[in-house]
């Protein structure tokens, strides 16, 4: 550009732009003193103060609060540089996204979208709240996290709080005045109600020993030890209703109580069971047709050392002791029968050579024979004959009849005998007697006995008579008869 002249005669007739002075030549003492002076009475004024063109000055210059509006700064004039770090405003309108940039964590930012309305925070970017950030709401990348670390976490509403799951899946309902609800894959399992908890399916307690308790003191636990399953009462007595009715009642230290239709029909005491009614009592065992009911006795070293039984099948009644013990039959406290070994005693005599240990009756066929010098003959019958016995203990009696025979052979005219009868003599008692009691079988005597000869099965026949003993003889005549009975003791 063209220079303009300035020497001692001054500056030349020539124009001089704001360009033709440098920066910082003109200084104060360079300006007229009307010029000072009209600049010191502008910038003392605290208003309204006009200037054209640059102002300096050697002190700061003050601009009025309000004095820049917006009106007088134009469009994307105010650049971010143009900002102090520590702005201060009272309310901050903004219109369009706002980017909160994180510079000391990179890529912990926040975001204000105004097309989705949504403020988002970025990974492990916390919305704090509490003086001492008690209280953070993140996403970590993985997971949502709530983290409350002061006092407690109190939820409100005014209606319901509902949780969801996978999008849409009920997960807990929280009803205003009414239940709570837990759901498992969007099907209520358990709920809360005026009276308790409901639930429509199965209550589950995994683990061994983990109980149900119910009561203030926790009174009663049910539950599993891995073995058993336990139903465990520490408080007060334990009962067992159904509807209204009593079924068990069980008493800690006491009794245990069976009901039939509410009424108690049997309980245990200190020394066993009692059976009881208002009516007629009556105890019964059943088993199927083919099988036996029985009542066995014992102790804790064997519990089968007696036995009342039923045999089904036999239809009998049986009595068993599986041991060397007797079987003892009281009446109003005093004994009155004993079973031992040795058979059947009566009235507390235990005893053996007094035990009755046999009772039969049977019939018996006897022979009439003959007995002449050391040898015995036999006869040959016809007619009819009768013979019973019956035998208790060691003892047997006989009854015997024989009716219109005739005896024949080489018997007739010898002693006679009775051979065969049913049971075998003792050897070591006294003789047994046969009394006859209606006869006209004999040739010698109207009538004799027969006695039975130590260990022996037979009978020889004897007659009394002026001081002598005999025997009577059997006679051949024909239509005669017998009779005789009479008891000896057995082997």
């Amino acid at each position: 550009m063209a220079l303009t002249q300035v020497s001692t005669d001054g500056i030349k007739d020539t124009t001089i732009a704001t360009a033709d002075i440098a920066d910082d030549a003109v200084t104060a003492d360079k300006l007229a003193n009307s010029i000072n002076t009209e600049i010191a009475a502008n910038t003392a004024k605290a208003t309204n103060a006009t200037h054209t063109g640059d102002v300096t000055g050697s002190g700061a210059l003050t601009i009025a609060n309000d004095a820049v509006t917006g009106a007088k700064i134009a469009d994307n004039a105010v650049t971010s540089d143009k900002l102090a770090s520590n702005i201060s405003v009272g309310e901050l309108a903004v219109t369009g996204d706002v980017h909160f940039n994180s510079n000391t964590n990179a890529g912990k930012d926040v975001y204000w979208d105004e097309s989705a309305s949504e403020l988002q925070f970025n990974d492990n970017t916390y919305a704090t709240f509490g003086t001492g950030e008690d209280l953070k709401i993140y996403h970590d990348g993985s997971n949502a996290e709530i983290d409350n670390n002061t006092g407690t976490l109190n939820i409100r509403s005014a209606s319901d709080v509902r949780f969801k799951v996978a999008n849409t899946e009920s997960g807990v309902n929280i009803l205003a005045n009414s239940a709570v609800e837990l759901y498992h894959n969007d099907v209520k399992q358990f709920e809360t109600t005026s009276v308790g908890i409901s639930t429509p399916g199965y209550l589950y307690l995994t683990g061994d020993g983990k109980e149900i308790r119910l009561g203030a003191g926790e009174d009663l636990k049910i539950y599993h030890n891995g073995t058993d399953n336990f139903i465990k009462n520490e408080n007060g007595a334990f009962k067992l209703l159904m509807g209204s009715e009593y079924a068990l009642t069980a008493t800690a230290n006491g009794s245990v109580e069976l009901y039939y239709d509410d009424s108690k029909k049997l309980s245990t005491n200190s020394t066993g069971v009692k059976i009881e009614s208002s009516a007629n009592t009556t105890f019964h065992l059943t088993s199927s047709t083919s099988s036996s009911a029985s009542i066995e006795f014992g102790d804790t070293d064997d519990d089968d050392e007696a036995e009342i039984w039923y045999d089904n099948y036999s239809k009998k009644l049986c009595f068993r002791t599986t041991e060397a013990s007797d079987l003892v039959f009281y009446r109003n406290g005093t004994e009155k029968n004993r079973i031992t070994s040795d058979g059947l005693t009566f009235n507390g005599d235990t005893a053996a050579a007094n035990a009755l240990n046999d009772y039969e009756t049977g019939t018996f066929t006897p022979l009439l024979v003959g007995y002449w010098s050391g040898s015995w003959r036999t006869t040959t019958r016809d007619g009819n004959m009768y013979a019973t016995y019956t035998k208790v203990g060691r003892l047997c009696h006989v009854q015997v009849y024989f009716n219109a025979y005739q005896i024949t052979g080489n018997g007739v005219g010898t002693s006679a005998a009775i051979w065969d009868l049913p049971f075998t003599a003792a050897g070591n008692s006294t003789y047994g007697i046969l009394n006859v009691s209606h006869s006209n079988a004999f040739s010698n005597c109207n009538a004799g006995n027969f006695y039975v000869s130590q260990g022996q099965s037979y009978a020889l026949s004897s007659q009394y008579g002026d001081n002598d003993y005999d025997y009577c003889t059997w006679s051949g005549d024909d239509t005669r008869y017998l009779m005789f009975s009479g008891t000896y003791e057995t082997q």
